[in-house]
C-alpha cells in the first residue's frame, strides 16, 4: 500500500502527457527531399570522352554516365588479356617435360644394361626435374598474367562512371572533352526512389513519435495526392533555439511521379 501510495503521488505531480499528435502537425513545416544528392566526380585525371546524361533524364543504378578517354588503357588490358588465356607456354613446356621423361626411361633401361654411364643417368634425371619446374614456371606466368589482367581491367573500368543509385540527374557540370578531375563533380544524381518528407514538430510531440510509426503525407503544388509514408527516424535532441526536432518519413516514389522540393503536410496514424 505504501509503495501503491507514492506511485500515485508520483504520478499527480508528473506534467499532463501531451495531446495527440494532430495537434502538433497543424502548423509543422513538412518538405520532401530527395533520399541522397550524389556528386559524381572522376576518380582519376583525363580528358572526358563524353557524357552521356542530360539534366532531368532518369538513371538507374549501374548506368554509364560519363566516360574518360581509355584508348592507351583498353590497348594495354587486351594484350594483358590474351597472354592471360593463351596457354601456348604451358603445352610447350608440357611438351618439353614429356620428352625428358622418354629419355629419363630409355636411359634408365641402357644403364641398367650397363651401355649407358652413371653421368647420362644423372643428366637425364636432372633434365626432368628442370622440365618439370618449367612447366610449374608456366602456369605460375599465366596465373601472374591474369592477375595483372583483372588490374587492368579495374582500371579500364575506372574511366566509367557509373551511377550507385537510380534518380535523376539534377546537374551536368562538364562535358566530353573537358579535363576531369577528383574535386570537380561531372554529374550530380538526386536519388528519388525513397523520397524522404522531413517534419519538424514542437517538442511535446516528442514521446508521441517513433521510428515505424505510418502516416500519411499530403503534397500540394505540381503533384496533389496523399500517399502513405513511415517514419524511419527522429532527432536525438531537440533544438533548443526553436524547440523543434526533425522526423524523417519514407516516401514511396517507384513510377519517379513525385519530384523533390516539394512542401507537404503530414497525419500520423494513432
Amino acid at each position: 500500500m505504501r509503495h501503491l501510495a507514492f506511485l500515485v503521488a508520483a504520478l499527480a505531480a508528473a506534467p499532463a502527457v501531451a495531446g495527440p499528435l494532430d495537434a502538433y502537425t497543424a502548423d509543422a513545416t513538412c518538405i520532401v527531399e530527395a533520399n541522397s544528392v550524389v556528386h559524381l566526380s572522376s576518380p582519376t585525371q583525363g580528358t572526358l570522352a563524353s557524357v552521356d546524361v542530360v539534366r532531368g533524364q532518369a538513371v538507374k543504378a549501374g548506368d554509364v554516365v560519363a566516360r574518360l578517354e581509355s584508348s592507351v588503357e583498353q590497348a594495354t588490358y587486351d594484350e594483358a588479356a590474351q597472354k592471360a588465356a593463351s596457354d601456348v607456354v604451358v603445352r610447350a613446356k608440357e611438351a618439353d617435360r614429356d620428352n625428358a621423361y622418354r629419355k629419363l626411361a630409355r636411359i634408365r633401361t641402357l644403364a641398367e644394361t650397363k651401355i649407358a654411364s652413371v653421368d647420362q643417368l644423372q643428366d637425364a634425371e636432372t633434365t626432368a626435374v628442370i622440365a618439370d619446374a618449367a612447366v610449374e614456371q608456366a602456369k605460375f606466368d599465366q596465373q601472374v598474367a591474369a592477375v595483372e589482367a583483372k588490374r587492368l581491367k579495374a582500371i579500364v573500368d575506372q574511366r566509367e562512371i557509373r551511377s550507385p543509385v537510380a534518380g535523376v540527374v539534377a546537374k551536368v557540370g562538364l562535358h566530353g572533352g573537358e579535363f576531369a578531375d577528383p574535386t570537380v563533380p561531372i554529374v550530380v544524381i538526386s536519388e528519388n526512389q525513397p523520397l524522404r518528407a522531413e517534419v519538424y514538430l514542437p517538442s511535446g510531440a516528442y514521446p508521441l513519435v517513433a521510428v515505424g510509426l505510418g502516416a500519411e503525407v499530403t503534397l500540394a503544388g505540381a503533384v496533389d495526392g496523399t500517399f502513405p509514408a513511415a517514419v524511419t527516424s527522429k532527432d536525438a535532441e531537440i533544438d533548443p533555439a526553436s524547440g523543434t526536432f526533425q522526423t524523417v518519413l519514407k516516401l514511396d516514389n517507384a513510377d519517379g511521379a513525385i519530384p523533390s522540393g516539394l512542401r507537404c503536410s503530414v497525419k500520423f496514424a494513432s
